[in-house]
């Protein structure tokens, strides 16, 4: 189970997730990278994602969002910052 940390400061318009992985830096690194390896882990396993936009990028933009068994979106936008292996 990886140890994950979120941070969500009081006005400060923004969010911070650490996440340890048991698994070599360089394969976690490619599975945030890769659209198409984002799509399958990220999210719980009952649902689907449907990436529109994404850019990992620093200063770069995604926009996604998960489907549920009815189709129901739920949308994800948001920049991203300091990504890196």
């Amino acid at each position: 189970m990886p140890n994950t940390h979120i941070s969500a400061p009081p006005g400060v318009p923004q969010i911070v997730t650490t996440v340890d992985f048991d698994a070599p830096r360089l394969l976690v690194f490619r599975a945030f990278m890769e659209p198409d390896l984002l799509a399958q882990w990220l999210g719980p396993r009952r649902v689907t994602m449907t990436i529109d936009e994404y850019d990992p990028r620093d200063g770069g933009r995604y926009r996604y969002a998960h489907h549920d068994a009815r189709a129901t979106p739920t949308p994800s936008t948001a920049s991203s910052t300091a990504s890196r292996p």
